[in-house]
């Protein structure tokens, strides 16, 4: 196997130093990050009034229920992906991952979600959609324990960032929720 000094899908070769992993996929740092980006998530909602649950300063504002609904449907599309099909192919597995973090941290870019991914104009129930949201987290959590995160996922092409990695899927769900856990607290500070 011809080796370029990078880290090849399926292949361990020598890392290069801006790796976020130099010496090996470190699940607990991972598993860390997004119990973490969880925690974040359900400390602002858990026991918020449907009122407060359900509030937009604008029809065209989404609420928190409405942000909510978007990360549930988002990851559990997110982990569906991640048990599909994958192929070994010649790129770093974690290539993309810096990409992710620097689009999600720039609050004033605007995504639009695209329609499979937008929530319903129904009010949101709270509990239902925080269990959702944890129990999704708790079947990434698996994905991470027992799966090889460097094959490249061939089920799904995002629309932005192209093919992902298991890995980088995993960390496209945790800054995406860091992303929408500042909305949040915006959301949270501007209610009544």
């Amino acid at each position: 196997m011809l080796s370029f000094g990078k880290k090849i899908i399926g292949k361990r070769m020598d890392l290069p130093k801006n790796s976020i992993y130099p010496d090996t996929l470190d699940t607990n740092k991972i598993i860390s990050e997004l119990d973490s980006s969880t925690k974040s998530i359900t400390d602002q909602v858990t026991g918020l009034s449907n009122e407060k649950f359900n509030f937009k300063k604008e029809k065209k504002d989404w609420s928190i229920g409405d942000c909510m609904e978007h990360l549930v449907i988002t990851e559990q599309s997110a982990k569906k992906i991640l048990l599909g099909p994958v192929k070994y192919y010649y790129r770093e597995y974690d290539a993309k991952v810096n990409v992710v973090k620097k689009a999600f941290s720039d609050d004033t870019k605007k995504f639009i979600a695209s329609i499979e991914i937008l929530p319903g104009d129904s009010s949101k129930i709270p509990d239902k959609l925080i269990a959702d949201f944890v129990n999704n987290r708790e079947d990434i959590k698996k994905v991470i324990e027992k799966e090889d995160l460097t094959p490249l996922c061939d089920a799904f092409r995002h629309r932005l960032f192209g093919h992902f990695t298991r890995l980088e899927w995993i960390y496209f769900v945790i800054y995406h929720s860091r992303r929408h856990a500042r909305q949040i607290e915006r959301i949270i500070s501007s209610a009544p």
